[in-house]
């Protein structure tokens, strides 16, 4: 007897879930993408805040693209949307082509050392131990924000 289907085994997903995930996902990824466009333009932000949000694109370019893999979801999601005029492929891979963007520009402009180690901390005065993030003012993320907004936009 095979064991029962869970949501953390090796049966495939199906399209309903995957859509519902994908758009979940996507659905972050703006909240997000908008939050530390806002935090960056209002003042300094931390290190944290730029690493942080990579990271939630890195994962989110991977949930995606298996969430694109499911068989028929294209059709599936087609189907959802509910306007034949409406590109469902396209569009999920503007949205990729915006996630790439930002994590590539995060990567090229996010300060490193000469062995490429981020210059994202370093510590505190009082010499306890403690660390605190290099931050980034309004002037040295204005660049990201154009970045940001272009991803954005290619999400609803």
């Amino acid at each position: 007897m095979a064991p029962f289907p869970s949501n953390i085994g090796t049966s495939p997903e199906n399209v309903e879930a995957a859509w519902r995930r994908a758009r979940e996902i996507a659905g972050t990824v703006k909240q997000r993408t908008n939050a530390l466009s806002t935090a960056s333009a209002a003042g300094s932000i931390p290190s944290t805040d730029i690493l942080g949000y990579a990271q939630l694109l890195a994962d989110a370019k991977t949930k995606l693209q298996a969430a694109a893999s499911v068989s028929g979801i294209a059709a599936y999601a087609q189907e959802q949307i509910g306007d034949p005029t409406f590109d469902v492929v396209a569009s999920f891979n503007d949205m990729m082509t915006g996630i790439n963007g930002v994590i590539s520009w995060i990567i090229t402009n996010f300060p490193k050392d000469g062995n490429g180690f981020l210059l994202a901390k370093t510590f505190t005065v009082d010499n306890s131990g403690r660390t605190q993030d290099r931050t980034f003012t309004p002037a040295q993320t204005a660049t990201l924000r154009t970045t940001l907004a272009s991803l954005a936009a290619t999400i609803n």
